[in-house]
């Protein structure tokens, strides 16, 4: 690469600043179970909602006819974990890993993305990554294959301006399928 063709990536790159949340690690989190392969139908919240509502129904029945409850309490309570604590759990195990790094800065350009923190600095190609999921609050980079765990999660708030994401949705959308 050519130094001017090295200062052309340089002024098309995306820079993010910022230090996870447990907001962003949450939203993150939720793509990935959503996301799992065969079995992120088990993540989702419209069925999770459904089998609490078959829950509360056999929790009634029973509790009306004076049987067990416990079908129906286990019908209703998993949901509720699924949906609530299992994420929840998940994002503070993540974020409680990843703040020893402290602020993190993303350089993504035409070559693919760089994280510094304050004791890590790592480089990953476009091949890394198989697509992207944009939430409310991140952009979530994930592994090539199906199954793919989350690979990578850019914060929406550590860009400078507005503009800064709309370069960034065009970067990754240039790069990686949206899924």
């Amino acid at each position: 690469m050519t130094a001017e063709q090295t200062a052309e990536v340089r002024e098309s790159a995306v820079v993010l600043e910022y230090a996870y949340e447990k907001a962003d690690m949450t939203d993150a989190v939720k793509v990935i179970l959503r996301k799992r392969g065969g079995a992120g139908w088990i993540f989702r919240p419209a069925l999770l909602v459904a089998v609490g509502v078959v829950g509360l129904a056999t929790l009634a029945l029973d509790l009306s006819r004076g049987e067990s409850p416990l079908l129906g309490v286990m019908l209703t309570v998993w949901p509720a974990l699924m949906l609530f604590y299992i994420p929840d759990l998940s994002a503070r195990q993540s974020l409680k890993s990843n703040e020893h790094q402290g602020r993190l800065t993303a350089t993504v350009d035409d070559e693919g993305v760089r994280i510094t923190g304050a004791h890590a600095d790592a480089r990953s190609a476009w091949g890394s990554y198989g697509h992207y999921v944009e939430t409310k609050r991140v952009f979530v980079l994930r592994g090539p294959h199906r199954a793919a765990n989350c690979a990578i999660v850019l914060v929406k708030r550590g860009a400078r301006t507005p503009a800064d994401v709309e370069r960034l949705r065009a970067l990754l959308d240039r790069h990686l399928a949206r899924a």
